[in-house]
């Protein structure tokens, strides 16, 4: 049971009658892992950990630097220099030490992942690359344990349950399923890169570490099957149904992702609005792809086609690659995806547009509509 001090910080949680006495007995019973101690980590840990998660894992090989300090919020100047996976245990022991928490320092790979996958009951995703969510999700399907999925980029997020049956769908929801595996997707910019809004991490954080906590103590209903899109900008939250085909090749043995320069990579696919302009002008033969929502092409759109993301592996055919093929979202991370999943199945010359229709709206008409 719990002592004196355990009920007084679990107070408001044990009234809730979804949860109880017997909901924090399931979460102090718990194992999680959480692979990354970076921006979506830190408000996964520190979240799971005050809720009264008995074990914690933390698995992260990166040390602390200056530029992590803006969203990484279990760090201090203090920190700087030192692992990532040791500080995080260390805070997390301040805020509640009736948990235990287990440091990894040390890089997930395809040698150890199933190990550390196997000792834990659910396993969060906190990563910034998708080779090593390619490989964690794999991991997570082979040992038969829900993985949180969570990414940011620039102003927008994502969260998603795998590994989780869906009552109406006889396939368990995956990353395949979300975004078909490429050697390709290292063209998706991670923060480094791209840029991160600081509070972002931590808004996708908290929600992943509430699907967690849902998840072990079964209540409410998972976001399995389903995947929840964050603008920031907008303050608007789009959730959307993954297509549950059958996976021909469900993972039974694990896969070593391998993957070129990510920064190369990105720049062989990127074209800015300059360049389509002159494109146009010249009457350059290409064919714009919208991958945005319908509720997005109401307040601005360019000629083309419209083919949202979570859409685009089922309608590939619609895709004229014989031509160069231009995607476009809101500010250039979706379109990034987009050219991903093309690359996957087809052969041809496709872009992502850099900055979105946003980046057009600022440089080439004025007059359109911005949101």
């Amino acid at each position: 049971m719990f002592t004196d001090l355990e009920q007084s910080m679990y107070a408001r949680q044990l009234i809730l009658p979804e949860l109880g006495i017997a909901g924090q007995q399931l979460l102090k019973h718990a194992r999680v892992l959480v692979v990354g101690a970076g921006g979506l980590g830190c408000p996964v840990l520190l979240q799971l950990a005050t809720a009264g998660v008995g074990t914690i894992g933390i698995i992260d090989y990166d040390v602390v630097e200056t530029t992590n300090l803006h969203r990484q919020t279990l760090y201090t100047w203090a920190d700087i220099g030192k692992p990532k996976a040791a500080c995080a245990a260390a805070a997390l022991e301040k805020h509640n030490p009736f948990s235990k928490y287990i440091s990894i320092v040390s890089k997930l790979s395809f040698d150890n992942v199933l190990v550390h996958v196997s000792n834990y009951d659910v396993v969060v995703d906190g990563t910034d690359n998708f080779v090593t969510k390619y490989l964690l999700n794999d991991a997570c399907l082979i040992a038969q344990k829900p993985m949180v999925y969570g990414a940011v980029s620039q102003f927008e997020g994502q969260v998603s349950v795998f590994g989780v049956s869906c009552t109406a769908n006889f396939a368990i929801p995956s990353l395949h399923h979300f975004i078909p595996f490429s050697d390709k997707l290292n063209v998706v910019a991670n923060c480094a890169t791209a840029g991160v809004l600081g509070v972002l991490p931590a808004l996708v954080g908290s929600i992943q570490a509430m699907e967690t906590i849902k998840i072990i103590t079964k209540i409410g209903q998972p976001l399995a099957g389903k995947v929840l899109v964050i603008d920031a900008l907008t303050v608007r939250f789009q959730k959307f149904t993954l297509e549950l085909f059958p996976l021909e090749n469900t993972p039974t043995t694990l896969t070593d992702y391998q993957t070129t320069d990510s920064c190369a990579s990105q720049q062989e696919v990127d074209i800015d609005v300059i360049e389509v302009q002159s494109w146009i002008k010249n009457n350059v033969p290409f064919q714009w792809i919208d991958v945005r929502e319908d509720w997005e092409r109401e307040i601005c759109q360019l000629p083309g086609s419209h083919l949202p993301l979570h859409q685009l592996s089922g309608r590939l055919g619609e895709i004229n690659h014989t031509i160069p093929v231009v995607f476009y979202c809101h500010h250039g991370v979706r379109s990034l995806q987009a050219v991903a999943i093309a690359k996957t199945h087809l052969a041809g010359n496709f872009y992502s547009l850099t900055g979105g229709i946003d980046a057009w709206a600022l440089a080439v008409n004025l007059t359109m509509p911005r949101y």
